[in-house]
């Protein structure tokens, strides 16, 4: 089916719950200095979100040493390639 498109939904509590459990669980994170605090009232969560890092840092936090931080790509210029190995 060519040019379907999806209609994707979230409630303003649940991007603010995220936005607020990710400050809290890495406010101390030098790898996510740069884009914490999030606005739990804005779209930060989204861009915060778009190279990969703050999901390693999640999905590590759930299954502790599951993604070796070594293999990150890390950098606030990182080229479309490495965003999509983070995001891989």
């Amino acid at each position: 089916m060519q040019g379907a498109v999806g209609t994707h939904t979230y409630l303003l509590e649940e991007r603010s719950v995220f936005a607020r459990t990710i400050n809290k669980l890495y406010k101390e994170d030098p790898d996510l200095a740069d884009r914490l605090p999030l606005n739990p009232d804005n779209d930060d969560l989204f861009h915060a979100m778009s190279d990969g890092m703050v999901l390693i840092k999640l999905i590590n936090t759930v299954d502790p040493g599951r993604i070796d931080m070594r293999t990150v790509n890390k950098g606030n210029n990182l080229n479309i390639f490495k965003i999509r190995e983070n995001l891989k």
